[in-house]
């Protein structure tokens, strides 16, 4: 009886050691799984911030090259002007050196992007320069040498004027006189006070092509058979342009145009040279004489001043 107790209690013992066993093997598991968890969670973030760190030092050294590229550039734009300025100090074949003082103080525009270049500028873009008898725009390339095709493009004409002339005077009276000048007594514009009441004429402030227009009424109401009216416009003198009215009915209408390359001071008008007696140059709302300055010579008008 004691030989079968005693063999119990060793049953007993083994299936408790057993199971402890495999119990103590079953927490040891889980450890390492959590273990091997967290450490693939460390290993994911970290990868994470290494990809963040590299996109960073990405950008910056992209950064980076913008801002050398800049310094590049401004680098090159002053050794360019330095480049200009030694050259415009040195004198050329058959002149002499002029002081930076000298050119500094001229009152001379400039002609090409030459000549921009040379009194210091380096950016490129449109410039006005004054070309024979007009200011023309142009574009500077100044990356490029004076040699260089398309260091100096032509870009166009610049409308400049420095006494803006356009007027614009009707007659409101009938005219009947010959080889004078028409008295028109009422003007709409004169700007700059080109056209004088006075002589009945139109000087011209500066030099340039004018445009002129006149447009008349021939009126009988009695016409005789040898209806006819001409007027003519004259320059200093010299008749330009003439028209006239002779179909022998009541009334005509005439006009004449004109443009006309003036110098400053020259004179314009229009008179009447054949009037059949009978006849006469109608006047409210129908006779009436106009002229603007198209361009002006800005070359010649420079002179004056410079």
């Amino acid at each position: 009886m004691a030989t079968v107790r005693i063999h119990f209690c060793f049953l007993v013992l083994t299936c408790f050691w057993t199971g402890a066993v495999f119990s103590l093997e079953d927490q040891s598991s889980q450890q390492l799984r959590d273990s091997h968890n967290q450490f693939q969670k460390f290993m994911e973030a970290t990868v994470s911030r290494l990809e963040a760190l590299e996109q960073e030092q990405s950008k910056m050294k992209e950064d980076s090259a913008a801002i050398i590229m800049q310094l590049e550039a401004k680098v090159q734009q002053q050794e360019i002007l330095l480049v200009a300025l030694l050259k415009s100090d040195q004198p050329s074949s058959g002149s002499k050196s002029v002081p930076a003082e000298s050119r500094a103080a001229t009152r001379a525009m400039p002609t090409s992007c030459a000549d921009l270049k040379s009194t210091g500028h380096i950016w490129n873009g449109v410039y006005s320069v004054i070309g024979a008898t007009t200011v023309e725009t142009v574009y500077c390339d100044f990356t490029k040498p004076n040699t260089d095709s398309g260091f100096q493009t032509f870009v166009g004409y610049a409308g400049v004027q420095s006494k803006p002339t356009y007027f614009y005077g009707q007659l409101n009276y009938n005219w009947y006189l010959t080889g004078t000048p028409i008295a028109y007594d009422t003007f709409v514009l004169n700007e700059g006070g080109a056209y004088d009441r006075t002589t009945k004429k139109f000087t011209a402030p500066v030099a340039g092509r004018y445009f002129f227009s006149f447009t008349g009424r021939a009126q009988s109401y009695n016409p005789p058979a040898d209806f006819r009216l001409e007027v003519e416009m004259v320059k200093n003198g010299q008749y330009v342009a003439r028209a006239a009215a002779d179909d022998g009915a009541n009334s005509e209408t005439l006009s004449l145009q004109s443009i006309l390359n003036l110098k400053a001071g020259d004179q314009v008008w229009t008179q009447a040279t054949y009037i059949t007696s009978g006849i006469s140059l109608l006047g409210p709302d129908y006779t009436h004489f106009t002229g603007f300055l198209l361009e002006e010579d800005v070359a010649l008008s420079l002179k004056a001043i410079i």
